[in-house]
């Protein structure tokens, strides 16, 4: 039933009293009785599922403080960081303990003990504690400890001489080896010695002339004295001589390199940082003398530790300012006014240019990673084949310490006894054919036209294709703001007209030339049509095609025929060569920043008219780091410092092009890509030697989207942009590979590089390139 609130009487109460509830007597007959069954139709409470009570809450009492709002709301977030009772964190000030009391932490209490008002007031304040705020707690447990401002004082420049020693001290040693390297390096005198001579020589006669020595300085002026020739400074010839005659002296940049490292460090910044730490210590020593004993105890050892060491560091600064004495007699300078900063930038700098002028004096030029395994044995293969591409791509083979330059034939055309075959994939510009064999003919190349064979269904890129190559560049740029970065070599449009079957082959060639003319004025109308400010000399072409025709008639053969022989015939060993990277390939590769055919195993079949059966094994060549020509997603580029090192130190420029190649780390997610669609039997891991100088070295080993590993290579370029590297971290081998001929001469942590590319890849690595030539080929197995 529902409930009639009212103050209830006691009974005995009422029956006493002369009350209204005692006038009328129980049995009256005026007495009116309830009509209980309506009462309890009407006031009955309905049943439901009990519900919890719900708890009245209870009024906070208000909290005493003593500290202004801010400071207790900054002392209150200062308390929650520990996570523990104020009791216990005034029991760690007491003890010494700083295993929760970092350096920062230390200060920032400093900021916010107790002021003398604020003591006062907690002391005469009467009321309980546990009606005071919980900073004001603290506060009362802090001031319970004896001396607590020098203790917090003592464990902080404790800390804090820590960190500044951990900073300091290889910044320090750094300074030190670099003086000591200078003083000490016997290549450094000779070096300048000869300097002398040659400078002397040049100056002779002039008020310059006969000098007993110079000033180091004038080492960065040896690039501003130019010789008659192009690009040709004095420190490029005197490297050039000391290449010759002392190899030893270009081992010179190495004995700096200590020296590089030292730029930047100001010593006169250490010595103030150290002197006010320094003096700090001697002051808290003095109060800890006047102090209690327990104190004494408790913090002397760990003060007088921290203020030894700081001496040590004092001691090394003294050594440095005598070994800057040293320096200025060994280099003829003022003692007062020699400033290391400047003599360690100066060395810095030389090595630098030194190192880029040796670069300069070496071949340009290296081994292309795409054949480097057909250099490897040549004279194993009796036919090289060429199955797409054109002269878009390049490759630079060094025989006998000449260098060959090859774009449309392929690279065993050097081979004597050998048979080389351009297939129908290939692409052909038959002016840049000859060229190309001329160029070749003046480094050695000869009897080519007696070894070379061209399919007869090879399509003719024609000059008009190379022009449209570069309108269609000129037009995405306008339209999209953006270009694909081609070679202009007229291959796309080439591609283009095979696929819209508008494309002329070379037996059409040389077959009715009066119908190949009228086919060639029916192309050439087309792309006239369609840019209209395309000019094209249409008889001119014509008459050179006609002369051109003449020249490889002896060389045409059927494609199909002539690999079904070499298949069937006797005993062969065929190489295919590859013209672009697995990345560049038309279905496969990096979409649209691709060339315009099949450059994975598939187009061996395709390319050369050969049955998947017959190919065999599958060498993947892969550098010991990426590289890329052009624009387009590049996941591990590293542009900065170690970009520009690698560029520098391989020489990445486009044998075609001539344009810059970008550089990065090993990138294995696009290896193992490539594997998937090539099936590799093996590996060649070219230019390893190009890495010796790196103190560190990365590989990329997968890709995240989303901070999520993806297992895949993504195809779409604004995902690929948007990829995250993950990274292994190797230790270089800071050793010089070049001079390693079987895999027990490489540094084993260039053994361990190895290892971890094939561990990660799957496949194994059966050739190691550490240089151009092709004693620089390691063969594993």
């Amino acid at each position: 039933m529902k409930v009639l609130h009212w103050q209830k009487l006691p009974c005995d109460v009422v029956r006493q009293s002369h009350s209204i509830w005692a006038v009328v007597p129980s049995s009256s007959k005026e007495l009116v009785e309830p009509d209980y069954a309506s009462l309890e139709l009407l006031f009955s409470v309905p049943s439901r599922i009990p519900t919890e009570k719900t708890v009245p809450k209870i009024k906070k009492t208000k909290e005493i403080t003593f500290i202004g709002p801010k400071k207790s709301l900054l002392l209150s977030i200062f308390l929650k960081q520990f996570k523990c009772s104020n009791e216990e964190i005034a029991a760690m000030i007491q003890k010494g303990d700083r295993s929760k009391l970092d350096a920062e932490i230390l200060r920032q209490l400093l900021k916010l003990l107790p002021e003398d008002q604020e003591i006062n007031s907690l002391k005469s304040c009467k009321k309980e504690k546990s009606q005071l705020a919980n900073a004001d707690q603290f506060y009362l447990h802090l001031l319970e400890v004896p001396s607590y401002q020098l203790r917090i004082e003592c464990m902080l420049i404790c800390e804090e001489t820590k960190i500044l020693l951990e900073c300091l001290w290889p910044k320090v040693q750094a300074i030190r080896t670099a003086c000591e390297t200078i003083l000490t390096s016997h290549r450094l005198p000779v070096f300048c010695q000869l300097i002398l001579k040659v400078g002397n020589f040049l100056n002779y006669g002039r008020h310059t002339g006969d000098a007993g020595g110079f000033k180091i300085s004038a080492l960065l002026k040896l690039t501003e004295t130019k010789a008659n020739q192009n690009n040709i400074t004095l420190l490029h010839h005197i490297l050039e001589e000391v290449e010759k005659k002392h190899r030893d002296l270009l081992q010179l940049p190495r004995d700096l390199d200590f020296v590089s490292k030292a730029v930047g460090i100001h010593i006169d910044a250490m010595q103030a940082e150290a002197g006010a730490n320094l003096k700090k210590l001697l002051e808290i020593e003095k109060r800890l003398f006047l102090s209690k004993d327990d104190l004494k105890i408790q913090h002397g050892k760990s003060v007088q530790g921290s203020l030894n060491a700081s001496k040590d560091l004092h001691k090394e600064f003294a050594t440095i300012e005598k070994k800057k004495e040293e320096l200025a007699d060994y280099l003829c300078e003022d003692r007062n006014k020699l400033s290391l900063e400047d003599v360690f930038s100066t060395m810095k700098t030389f090595r630098e240019i030194f190192l880029k002028t040796l670069q300069k004096c070496i071949n340009k030029n290296r081994c292309s990673c795409q054949i480097i395994c057909l250099e490897v044995r040549p004279l194993f293969f009796t036919c090289f084949c060429l199955l797409q591409g054109g002269n878009n791509a390049g490759h630079t083979v060094v025989v006998d310490g000449k260098e060959y330059d090859f774009h449309l034939f392929p690279s065993g055309i050097i081979n004597p006894k050998a048979i080389s075959f351009i297939g129908n994939g290939v692409v052909i510009h038959l002016p840049g054919l000859f060229e190309e064999a001329e160029k070749n003919e003046k480094k050695g190349l000869k009897d080519w036209e007696k070894r070379l064979i061209i399919s007869d269904r090879a399509h003719i890129v024609f000059d008009f294709h190379q022009a449209v190559d570069g309108l269609q560049e000129v037009q995405r740029q306008a339209q999209e703001g953006k270009n694909i970065g081609t070679t202009k070599k007229g291959i796309g449009p080439t591609y283009s007209s095979k696929a819209a079957r508008t494309g002329l082959r070379i037996c059409d060639l040389l077959s009715d030339f009066d119908e190949f003319s009228s086919r060639f004025k029916n192309l050439a109308q087309q792309y006239k049509s369609m840019f209209p400010t395309l000019e094209i000399d249409t008889e001119g072409q014509l008459k050179k095609l006609k002369g051109y025709a003449e020249k490889i008639r002896p060389m045409v053969r059927d494609g199909v025929y002539f690999m079904y022989e070499a298949l069937h015939g006797s005993p062969k060993k065929i190489l295919v060569e590859g013209a672009n990277a697995a990345l560049l390939d038309i279905d496969f590769g990096t979409y649209p920043f691709v060339t315009s055919s099949n450059c994975t195993v598939g187009g061996v079949c395709t390319g050369l008219g050969v049955p998947p059966q017959h190919v065999g094994d599958v060498y993947g060549v892969v550098k010991a780091y990426t590289t890329r020509v052009g624009i387009g997603a590049f996941p591990t580029e590293q542009i900065n410092e170690i970009g520009d090192l690698l560029q520098s130190r391989g020489h990445e420029w486009g044998v075609t092009t001539g344009r810059k190649r970008r550089c990065g780390w090993l990138d294995l997610v696009i290896l193992k890509y490539a594997h998937m669609i090539n099936g590799f039997t093996a590996l060649a891991l070219t230019k390893l030697d190009i890495l010796d100088v790196l103190d560190e070295i990365k590989i990329g080993v997968a890709y995240k989207l989303g901070g999520k590993r993806i297992p895949y290579f993504p195809a779409n370029q604004e995902i690929l942009q948007k990829v995250e590297v993950e990274y292994e971290t190797m230790p270089g081998w800071k050793a010089d590979t070049t001079g390693a001929r079987k895999w027990e001469d490489l540094p084993p942590k260039a053994q361990n590089y190895i290892r971890c590319v094939e561990n990660h890849v799957g496949v194994p690595v059966k050739w190691v390139g550490v240089g151009k030539s092709r004693e620089s080929m390691i063969q594993l197995f």
